[in-house]
């Protein structure tokens, strides 16, 4: 289930479908860390957590990396990318409506969209160009969520642990991860999703009333 994440969120839809499906399954992350959990696999928890996370802005964010390995190595399919990927940020943000303009063309009961439609035959590019990378050596995991185990050189480098608290509705854990890459789980049972949900509240009402959510 987690696995095909990126293929439910699809970057070939616009952005505000992807945080609507992201919400949708949020939920199912949670238990499927929860499961975990209870599995004994507590590295495989945190990585699911990490990776189910934010998935719409981590899609953002693989658009913005530096591609400046692959350039080193592979000038001309770092430039093909660099292109793909502006474009890609640029239509990503479209709301892909109807167009009522070239509908009554289409053939019965088939939607079209020319934004739609350009921004995904961007999209098979981009993950063709993304196949084309990763065929080459030291660049198999190229732009892919990153394992615990590759992480843990740069977590000797914290100052103290990190706390994933994951709360669902078939129970709540602290997961905790310590800078020598070490994780260990605390059951929470005074926790619970309702409780969350209210702290949740409060917190945010809270912030709002002291104007600290407004920029500047």
């Amino acid at each position: 289930i987690v696995g095909i994440l990126p293929e439910i969120i699809w970057l070939g839809h616009d952005v505000s479908r992807r945080y609507k499906e992201s919400a949708e399954i949020h939920e199912l992350v949670k238990n499927c860390a929860y499961t975990a959990v209870r599995a004994g696999a507590l590295e495989l928890a945190v990585e699911w957590l990490e990776e189910g996370r934010a998935l719409v802005w981590s899609q953002v964010l693989s658009m913005r990396e530096p591609l400046d390995d692959l350039a080193d190595n592979h000038s001309e399919l770092a430039q093909k990318l660099r292109d793909v990927t502006a474009k890609l940020q640029q239509s990503g943000y479209n709301q892909f409506e109807i167009d009522e303009a070239t509908d009554n063309l289409a053939v019965p009961g088939l939607i079209t969209n020319a934004a739609a439609d350009r921004h995904r035959r961007l999209v098979l590019d981009y993950e063709r160009l993304l196949a084309d990378v990763r065929k080459h050596e030291g660049f198999e995991n190229f732009l892919r969520p990153r394992k615990l185990t590759s992480l843990r050189p740069l977590l000797s480098s914290l100052d103290g642990v990190v706390v994933f608290i994951n709360v669902c509705r078939l129970g709540c854990d602290a997961l905790i991860l310590s800078p020598n890459g070490d994780v260990t789980t605390v059951t929470l049972p005074e926790l619970s999703w309702d409780r969350a949900v209210k702290l949740g509240i409060l917190w945010t009402t809270q912030l709002r009333e002291r104007r600290v959510r407004q920029r500047g």
